[in-house]
């Protein structure tokens, strides 16, 4: 079985060596590891040379111009030598047993493409960490992702030939791209839960700034918008509705912008739901009610 870890990685000097040294130091090895610098400003490439020379599984890809981790990840993934792929993101770590858990369940296991486990989550460098457990579930895991159920991609250990069926990772998605790419992963093939932490994943000072909720509430809309004739099936339509407008909801109550949560709540919505033939009939009812009501309400006000 010949795996390739694939670590994307942009100016993550004081990270990239821990993260390599992780995967190293498995109980079983990967068959390469290979890094793509996206373009880093700072020394990243450069302690990646040094470990490529200390070490053999080592590889390094430079990309001439920053695209972002999905173009990185496509360019690891295209050039990899092993049948299964692994993703490490270039500030977290694996656990050393990790890849070993991994082999075993797909030797017991090999009618499955996609194997995914828990993780601990560690804030700021602190020495404790926060077990996260997965809603694991095995088999046909299409619906739960669907709706949010998030599978990072540093738990991931994914059949090479599943990746090339669904065309790679898309590169535009500006946010949530192991959402959208589980997405498409999971209508095809099957999943397979492992009950067990396999990486950690590090939070650093911050990444929760404006900005980031910025391009959260943008990768939201993109990767519902962009697979929006799956949400729209007959059969999950009113769930998937509430679950956008929750969603959406959520992430402009989070990035602190109240005046664009007003604007999406009582103008972009409403606006949306008009937009959509389909939903029209639901449209024109809820707004004959609400209507109803208020003439309800402004009569009786005047009888008293």
């Amino acid at each position: 079985m010949d795996i390739s870890v694939v670590i994307p990685a942009y100016n993550r000097e004081a990270t990239i060596e821990r993260a390599v040294m992780s995967i190293l130091k498995q109980t079983i090895l990967p068959t390469e590891i290979i890094v793509v610098d996206d373009c880093s400003t700072d020394s990243t490439a450069a302690i990646v040379q040094k470990l490529r020379r200390e070490n053999s599984l080592v590889k390094l890809i430079r990309l001439k111009k920053n695209q972002g981790a999905q173009v990185a990840r496509n360019c690891g993934v295209k050039i990899a030598k092993g049948n299964w792929i692994a993703f490490l993101d270039s500030d977290d770590e694996w656990l050393e047993n990790k890849l070993e858990i991994q082999q075993k369940a797909v030797e017991e296991n090999p009618e499955f493409d996609v194997f995914y486990g828990d993780y601990y989550i560690k804030k700021n460098d602190r020495i404790h960490y926060r077990y996260c457990k997965m809603k694991g579930r095995d088999g046909n895991y299409f619906e739960s992702i669907l709706f949010g159920s998030l599978v990072l991609f540093q738990g991931m250990l994914i059949r090479k030939k599943a990746l090339e069926d669904i065309g790679l990772m898309d590169k535009n998605v500006p946010s949530y791209q192991e959402w959208d790419t589980n997405i498409r992963l999971s209508e095809k093939h099957k999943y397979y839960y492992i009950n067990k932490p396999l990486f950690i994943y590090n939070l650093h000072k911050g990444e929760t700034i404006s900005k980031d909720q910025n391009k959260k509430i943008i990768g939201f809309q993109y990767v519902f918008v962009k697979n929006c004739n799956l949400f729209l099936e007959d059969n999950i339509i009113d769930r998937s509705i509430s679950f956008y407008y929750k969603g959406m909801y959520l992430r402009y109550k989070e990035s602190g912008s109240w005046k664009s949560l007003y604007y999406f709540c009582f103008e972009k919505l409403f606006i949306h739901f008009l937009k959509i033939n389909m939903l029209k009939p639901l449209c024109k009812f809820v707004i004959k009610k609400r209507w109803q009501n208020l003439n309800f309400r402004l009569f009786h006000n005047k009888r008293e």
